[in-house]
């Protein structure tokens, strides 16, 4: 009889252990949930219109970019030119200034007036005709 009652008992346990594992939720393969947080962004993509609207603008900006550097490499060759004009004119004054008084010691200053004044009234001579 003893045996007969372990038989009893191990059976009775045996059964016990397959009903848990019947009704066991974690045996089964139970629903889990897995929180997945993303490691990747995705730009969002815009319409075609927005696209278009950066290009233009990227576009712009850099044609303002090539316009200013333009404009500042124009500015330096004319600060050039007008330093080359100022010392021409500088010549120009000593060379007049020469000529006058080359012109005073030869005595062809009068001469010259005379010419000047006669050539300013055929020009006043002239607008004058103009008008009529």
């Amino acid at each position: 009889m003893k045996t007969k009652k372990n038989l009893f008992a191990v059976t009775a346990a045996v059964f016990c252990c397959v009903v848990l594992a019947c009704f066991s939720p974690s045996i089964q393969g139970g629903k889990k949930k897995y929180e997945i947080q993303p490691l990747v962004a995705f730009p969002a993509y815009g319409a075609d219109s927005d696209r278009a609207f950066d290009a233009y603008e990227r576009l712009m900006e850099y044609y303002i970019v090539m316009a200013e550097k333009n404009l500042a490499e124009i500015n330096f060759n004319i600060k050039g030119i007008s330093g080359n004009l100022a010392s021409v004119n500088m010549q120009l004054a000593e060379l007049s200034q020469r000529m006058a008084r080359i012109e005073k010691a030869l005595g062809i200053e009068e001469v010259q007036k005379n010419t000047q004044e006669k050539n300013q009234h055929n020009e006043i001579d002239k607008k004058k005709q103009n008008q009529y």
